[in-house]
């Protein structure tokens, strides 16, 4: 993918909100780059250093307690941005966040992204719909993982990431899809066989495909619908007017 292709970088749907002129001011400063699972993007207390927006990649924003516990705040792919923090007024990234699916992401260095953001007012609110969006998404998710099973959360959040992924196979190991719906690795691993075993998905090796995605949406829980639309509300026409035209 060609870091100065226009078409690439639109594919993550914030940059597609970007008026011609904001996205040029940072084309100069742009990586575009294929980036590994694990790889970090904001360490806990740690200033924000660049903005992410994931093509086909997917971040994860977790919370680490100290007996070494970690539970996933929000999985961020191609409708996101990784740093909404910066924006608003955060001079530390307060959660971990990191690369969770590998894929491409277009990296941009925090100075030159809040520089675009002080000369473009219209992208700095558009920012605050989408840092209020994604903040009624954490909130969700929280819901989800204190209400619902953890075979409802494994489908919702397999569901999720193929979205963010932008394909139906995608690699994933245990212990973070473990820590991403809030269970041990034990209770995961029943719940993975149980959507293998009727044939929703395949898992093998860190390697999951979705088999059946109306199957899967059927036994997922209603969060995955509300997330679904919280995104699609965001990015609608009409919600667009008066922002980046």
């Amino acid at each position: 993918m060609r870091p100065d292709s226009t078409e690439s970088l639109l594919s993550n749907r914030v940059l597609s909100m970007l008026a011609p002129a904001a996205l040029e001011s940072l084309r100069g400063a742009i990586e575009v780059r294929h980036v590994d699972a694990h790889f970090e993007l904001i360490e806990a207390g740690e200033p924000v250093s660049f903005f992410c927006f994931p093509l086909t990649a997917v971040a994860s924003t977790v919370t680490c307690m100290s007996n070494g516990d970690v539970i996933e705040a929000v999985t961020i792919g191609n409708e996101g941005v990784v740093g909404i923090s910066a924006i608003l007024g955060g001079e530390t990234g307060t959660p971990r966040s990191f690369i969770q699916v590998p894929g491409v992401a277009c990296l941009v260095p925090a100075d030159v992204f809040m520089r675009a953001v002080r000369v473009h007012p219209e992208v700095f609110r558009f920012l605050l719909r989408y840092a209020n969006v994604l903040i009624n998404v954490i909130s969700q998710s929280a819901a989800c993982n204190r209400l619902h099973n953890v075979v409802q959360r494994c489908a919702r959040w397999l569901l999720t990431t193929a979205e963010r992924a932008r394909s139906d196979d995608f690699q994933l190991i245990q212990e973070l899809l473990a820590e991403m719906v809030g269970s041990r690795r034990p209770t995961v691993s029943d719940a993975a066989a149980t959507l293998q075993k009727t044939g929703l998905i395949r898992y093998r090796r860190g390697e999951v495909r979705i088999l059946d995605r109306a199957g899967l949406e059927r036994i997922s829980c209603e969060c995955y619908g509300a997330i679904s639309k919280a995104y699609d509300q965001l990015y609608t026409p009409s919600s667009q007017s008066g922002a980046l035209l």
